[in-house]
């Protein structure tokens, strides 16, 4: 699930940076001290940075960014690290004067924003990536395509059905089951790690299969059962380990208490016969009297 209001914190965002962008290539050029070609490169800065913010708020819900951005993104990662590393002569030239000349950093920050959206979404794991000295391409994975053919069939499924919907939970359980089944197969692999966009997919297919009141039908899975039957078993020997155990620890507290107590009566009696011998010569001299 996307993080609550994570819609509207992009939208304001990404509308503050454009605007700043903007406002700072649109400012005279020679009270920044850029050329022109240099005022012309952080307009294509601008361009390209709010390009991919513009994308991903349109395919923020559904959350299709990763599928359907990648374009955008790569188009502005790859114009920051061209500008930050000073590669072709006119970034060479600009570098210094749009990356490091104020305190605010706009550029840095807007770069920073964008990675920071794309890495959030782990779209990477979705996609094939080529990379040569940080320049990046990406094209969809096959597996992505897969899952998503899978998805497609399930809905198709269902929306062949609606004039029969009690039949929705059994005609369309094998193609429901394929798609999970695919879906936890991705998920062992990348775990934490998994794609926004199939995240999403899956959840949705789950709502709308959940809908029809199918979710029994589909039963726990394996991990789930094993759990629950290991849980019960662990109660079951603790109690009975408890009550086992339980009864020769009261024996022997009880048989302890039974010691002392004997030994305390013998100390006591022990005390009571020293005392009467102690008491005789004091009583010899009155009979003897008498």
């Amino acid at each position: 699930m996307l993080p609550s209001g994570w819609l509207s914190s992009v939208g304001l965002y990404c509308v503050h940076l454009v605007s700043l962008l903007l406002c700072l290539s649109a400012l005279p050029s020679v009270s920044l001290g850029l050329t022109p070609e240099c005022k012309e490169y952080l307009k294509d800065v601008a361009q390209s940075s709010s390009g991919f913010e513009v994308c991903a708020l349109l395919c923020a819900r559904p959350f299709r960014v990763c599928s359907s951005c990648f374009d955008d993104y790569a188009f502005a990662h790859n114009m920051f690290v061209n500008l930050k590393s000073g590669r072709g002569q006119v970034e060479k030239n600009c570098s210094e004067d749009l990356v490091s000349g104020d305190r605010v950093s706009i550029i840095n920050r807007a770069f920073t924003y964008v990675t920071e959206t794309w890495e959030s979404g782990n779209c990477d794991n979705c996609l094939v990536v080529s990379k040569s000295d940080d320049i990046v391409h990406f094209k969809v994975a096959e597996f992505a395509k897969e899952f998503q053919t899978r998805a497609e069939q399930v809905f198709k499924c269902i929306d062949s059905h609606i004039k029969n919907e009690s039949r929705i939970c059994t005609d369309c359980l094998s193609s429901f089951s394929n798609l999970s089944n695919f879906y936890h197969g991705l998920v062992k692999k990348y775990e934490e790690k998994l794609c926004m966009d199939i995240i999403d997919i899956m959840n949705t297919t789950r709502v709308k299969w959940s809908d029809y009141g199918c979710s029994h039908v589909y039963g726990l899975e394996p991990e789930v059962c094993l759990y629950a039957w290991a849980m019960v078993i662990i109660t079951i020997v603790f109690y009975f380990f408890a009550r086992f155990s339980q009864k020769p620890r009261d024996a022997e507290i009880l048989e302890g208490r039974t010691m002392r107590e004997h030994i305390s009566k013998m100390s006591v009696d022990s005390n009571s016969f020293r005392d009467q011998q102690e008491l005789i010569p004091h009583l010899q001299p009155l009979f003897t009297i008498s």
